[in-house]
């Protein structure tokens, strides 16, 4: 089963890459490389450098590799980005997401994943249940649309209850810390493959 990674090259990315890669999946790493770092992606998974909101190009990769399921990293956070630079997060994670979105919509991909760090929980999930807990804090930062990743990232995850409910697409959100996002990444992949 291919997987499209997007932000692939970036910390969470590569950590999705190397837990698909063990579990017997082909990731393609799709990355801007503004933040990714393109020697840090094995020698033998495929990257291509693109930006998510290329729709045209997006959907080129999808049908290039022959693509069954996306997992979306390539987002802008405070890790990343300074939250004084609201355009940033809007374009990027918003726009980006919408883009992506329409992508994965036209050429039929059933299953999309996001990624989200830890702190981003708006408490909302897209399918069965949630795979972590997030601190009260962060929660709360996020439902109350606290600062411009908040109000993004519940933007996002709206996104990606409206695409699942209209359009059939499968979509999860994953709050999980880095560290453990390439496993949950491999064990939902699976598990809605067996749902199917």
């Amino acid at each position: 089963m291919n997987v499209l990674v997007t932000g692939g090259a970036g910390f969470r990315g590569l950590q999705v890459v190397q837990a698909l890669r063990e579990a017997g999946f082909t990731p393609i790493v799709y990355d801007n490389l503004s933040t990714g770092v393109a020697e840090a992606v094995p020698e033998t998974v495929q990257l291509v450098q693109g930006d998510v909101r290329d729709v045209s190009f997006t959907q080129h990769l999808i049908a290039r590799f022959e693509v069954d399921a996306v997992v979306h990293c390539a987002l802008v956070n405070p890790e990343t980005a300074p939250l004084t630079e609201p355009e940033r997060y809007y374009v990027n994670n918003v726009e980006g997401t919408l883009h992506l979105l329409q992508a994965v919509k036209s050429t039929g991909v059933p299953y999309f994943i996001y990624c989200a760090p830890e702190m981003a929980s708006t408490g909302a999930e897209t399918d069965a249940a949630k795979t972590s807990q997030v601190p009260a804090e962060a929660e709360e930062a996020v439902a109350t649309g606290a600062d411009v990743y908040a109000r993004t990232t519940q933007a996002l995850e709206g996104m990606l209850r409206d695409y699942a409910a209209a359009y059939e697409l499968r979509c999860v959100t994953l709050h999980q810390p880095a560290a453990k996002t390439g496993q949950a990444v491999a064990e939902t992949l699976k598990r809605m493959l067996q749902d199917d």
